[in-house]
């Protein structure tokens, strides 16, 4: 019950008499409720008591005081109530006590006018053992009795006897439960059976068919090994759960009398075949759930068949169909036009699956760990698609039709990297520029017309570091050890009113740890987003890019990014200059665009490739012109022919493509040093030594 409720139903109470609470009909604090006792107050006027744990020394033979009470609920950490059931109010109706301390109820415990009866995790051990001497003296109006975690329960053939009206029996996480007895079918107005998580349960008897008012049975997590044909008859039941049960493989060969079902879950079960008119047996079926049990040897799956399903395909009123874990399915026959869910885990052979374009009401298509996928029909048609996950689909190289899914509200991708794949990406070292300005060219956001505007595709800048061994469960990395990092893409599509939240990964691989910051940059294919297409006025929004997983070569281990205190420092959405592009390759125009915000390098030492501070304020003029600082191609000397002392200023190590940049770039750092010569000793010759 919601508190605002709870909290309104007081109020009403509290005003049938403000002056003396223990005249009230509903008693819940334990003040007034020991008022009522001790004195004997009100008790003809109770008819509901919450009882707290704080109430002590209290028999039940006190509430046989309260000829009206109705409604009784004692807390799971009341454990000091002395006396037997027999002395409960001949008028209640509803009774619960949790983690009731007695193990063994009276013989002579009956109720006449009890309709709901809870002794879950109790300690009872027997219960209701004897046969029923009376027919008079039986739970006559019963119709929810709950014993779930009873651990040490025993349930006898005569059990059954006491219960004539039950529509609702729970036996769930009964341990010591072995088998039902078979007089179960003596309730014939049971409706819901539960006996979940039995986990010595293994046998059901065939007499469970006579239960021809069942409309919910669920057995999950249990041993049992097949379902007699018993079930097959069970003609009104809705919803069959069998989910869990790790021995199971055979389902009823009679399930034709099963017209009403329209839900069934097998996941994690060892049932590799359906009926062979599965589809026309359970017509009316809304829900199916099916998934192999996950075994520690791969030798085992090898040997299970693929999952068997007629031609006919499923029912045809299917709304739901989850599979997971058949290893050996290579493809799924057609599915029916009232699909509105799609979930395909761990199908480690499916390469296809069929022609999508029918689905019209399709809502949800969810695909996981499926790494021999290659291709998805065209999704196009799917004009009432909302969610779209594929995850860790590794061989999944593009996904058709996403230009046609109107209501798409959330796209994920993550571990699918043939997705993002590209053929121009730059991987370097260096260092982010402190306090970067907000005139660095590029935003966490494009739209589509910056294409016309900047006549260029966008690329995709990501500035990160990686640390070692700061803190004792963080591994120790050695400089140079390869790495593969894979980061989180996130980001928001607007599409005019509408927008669509898109989550893809991308792996880079072969990273050398260093301590420097590492600069990654991703060129799109064309003007999309990783595939998604971007018409006029659609837009990449609220861009964020996060390290998601670090693979160490040398030992095969995984760690995330704050096992390393790993972290994206930069992210940026940039235009790439054409003209640039086609005077200069790949990495130097890359290096140009970048230069507003990053240095690259590649030297040992961090202070390697920093030039003095007269030079330092020259280099954002010249930076874009040079590549990678890796080649001693330009060294400048004192005018003895010796390399200047580092403690002076750090040697200059360039390499530049044009000579009309290396002489600009030469020509900086002469000035630079001609000023500090000055300052210090004055001028001084440099010459120039190739």
């Amino acid at each position: 019950m919601h508190d605002q409720i709870q909290f309104m139903g007081r109020r009403i109470v509290s005003k049938e008499s403000h002056k003396d609470p223990a005249k009230r009909s509903r008693l819940w604090s334990h003040h007034v409720i020991l008022k009522v006792f001790e004195k004997g107050m009100g008790t003809q006027m109770a008819e509901g008591i919450l009882l707290p744990f704080e109430v002590c020394n209290l028999s039940f033979e006190d509430f046989a005081k309260m000829p009206n009470l109705r409604f009784l609920k004692v807390s799971d950490r009341c454990d000091n109530l002395n006396g037997d059931f027999s002395h409960l109010p001949s008028q209640l109706r509803w009774f619960r006590w949790q983690c009731c301390p007695l193990k063994i109820l009276s013989t002579n415990f009956y109720h006449e006018e009890l309709v709901h009866l809870d002794l879950s995790s109790s300690n009872i051990n027997l219960a209701w053992n004897d046969t029923p001497q009376n027919k008079n003296k039986l739970f006559q109006k019963l119709k929810v009795l709950i014993l779930s975690y009873c651990w040490d329960l025993c349930v006898s053939s005569n059990l059954f006897s006491w219960f004539p009206c039950l529509k609702r029996l729970d036996l769930s996480c009964c341990n010591s439960l072995l088998e039902l007895p078979y007089n179960i079918c003596q309730m014939a107005s049971l409706q819901i059976l539960i006996f979940n998580n039995c986990e010595s349960f293994n046998k059901l008897p065939m007499s469970i068919g006579a239960l021809k008012h069942l409309v919910k049975f669920l057995i999950c997590g249990t041993n049992i090994e097949e379902l007699p044909d018993g079930v097959g008859q069970l003609e009104k039941l809705k919803e069959l759960d069998v989910s869990h049960c790790c021995k199971l493989v055979r389902l009823p060969t009679s399930m034709g009398r099963m017209r009403s079902l329209l839900y069934l879950n097998l996941d994690y079960t060892m049932i590799a075949k359906l009926p062979n008119d599965f589809s026309k047996l359970i017509s009316s079926l809304e829900v199916l759930k099916m998934g192999m049990e996950e075994l520690d040897n791969q030798t085992d799956y090898k040997r299970l068949q693929p999952l068997l399903i007629n031609m006919s395909g499923f029912p045809s009123q299917l709304q739901v169909l989850y599979l997971e874990g058949y290893m050996n399915l290579e493809s799924i026959p057609k599915l029916p036009s009232s699909l509105t869910h799609l979930e395909v885990k761990k199908c480690n052979s499916l390469q296809i699956i069929s022609d999508l374009s029918h689905l019209e009401s399709l809502k949800e298509l969810l695909l996981y760990d499926c790494r021999s996928l290659v291709r998805l029909s065209d999704l196009s048609n799917l004009k009432s698609l909302r969610k779209l996950s594929i995850c860790n689909c590794e061989n999944l190289e593009e996904i058709h039709g996403l230009e046609g899914t109107q209501s798409l509200q959330q796209l994920k991708a993550p571990g699918c990297h043939k997705l993002t794949e590209t053929t121009r990406k730059i991987l370097g070292q260096g260092r982010l520029i402190d306090n970067v300005g907000q005139s660095v060219q590029g935003s966490n956001s494009i739209a589509a017309d910056d294409h016309h505007i900047y006549q260029a595709l966008p690329i995709l800048c990501v500035v990160f570091a990686l640390t070692s061994g700061k803190m004792w469960e963080q591994p120790k990395f050695v400089a140079g050890e390869l790495l593969t990092i894979t980061l989180w893409v996130n980001a928001y599509i607007r599409w005019g009113v509408k927008r669509t939240f898109c989550r893809y990964s991308i792996r880079i691989e072969d990273i050398k740890f260093t301590k420097r910051d590492i600069i990654y940059i991703h060129h799109f294919k064309g003007f999309d987003w990783f595939g998604f297409p971007l018409g006029c006025n659609d837009a990449i929004e609220e861009l964020s890019v996060d390290i998601d997983f670090i693979f160490r070569h040398s030992n095969s281990g995984y760690y995330c990014s704050d096992q390393m205190g790993a972290h994206v420092k930069l992210w940026k959405v940039l235009f790439e200059n054409k003209d640039s592009e086609q005077q200069m390759p790949n990495q130097e125009s890359s290096a140009m665009l970048v230069a507003d915000f990053f240095r690259w390098s590649d030297a040992v030492d961090d202070e390697v490739g920093i030039i003095n501070d007269g030079l330092k304020q020259q280099m954002p003029r010249v930076s874009g012109f040079f590549r990678w600082v890796n080649v001693v191609d330009d060294v400048l000397t004192s005018n003895d022919g010796s390399i200047r002392q580092t403690q002076d200023f750090p040697i200059l190590r360039i390499q530049c493509s044009h000579p009309s940049m290396k002489k600009a770039m030469l020509r900086a750092g002469k000035r630079a040093l001609h000023e500090k010569d000055l300052d210090e000793a004055g001028p001084s010759k440099l010459k120039r030594q190739y």
